[in-house]
């Protein structure tokens, strides 16, 4: 591996703050999913019919190399969607993990520092994150509209 491409595994520790964050998880039918993942990697399914997505929103503030001080830090929020796969090593191990379908971002110097530092595959964005005391809502130049409402804190969760 040559030592630019190396860079693109987490070469450091980093340090941030998470002011808040949303992720939606949905199951959709095996056939629809299975166009987006590249062999060897397969989904994680459950009753042999449903994969599983998720689509993580996270208002970042103060992301640095760990140990630099904080006002070196950026404040961006990340939208992130992954596919729910499934790898066998050569030794016949089976992984589980996430499978990036892409991520965006708000500042074009995380799209680019990202794309230097992981294999996220940043894209930019414009990100509007608002919300009140009944609900979150986000949305993006790119297509995601998401509406979060809050519920009573005392429900349980549905039986089964």
């Amino acid at each position: 591996m040559n030592a630019l491409r190396s860079l693109r595994y987490h070469p450091f520790p980093v340090a941030a703050h998470f002011r808040k964050s949303l992720v939606v998880g949905f199951t959709a039918p095996k056939a629809e999913l299975e166009r987006f993942l590249p062999e060897p990697f397969t989904l994680d399914l459950v009753q042999e019919e449903f994969g599983f997505l998720a689509a993580a929103i996270v208002d970042t503030k103060g992301l640095r190399p760990k140990g630099m001080p904080s006002l070196l830090g950026q404040n961006f929020v990340l939208l992130g969607y992954r596919i729910f796969a499934r790898y066998e090593t050569a030794k016949g191990r089976r992984l589980r993990g996430l499978y990036i379908l892409g991520s965006e971002t708000s500042k074009h110097s995380m799209k680019w520092l990202g794309g230097v530092f992981t294999r996220y595959r940043y894209d930019t964005t414009k990100i509007r994150w608002s919300d009140s005391d009944e609900e979150e809502v986000i949305e993006s130049d790119s297509g995601l509209h998401v509406i979060a409402r809050r519920g009573n804190e005392e429900d349980d969760l549905p039986e089964g």
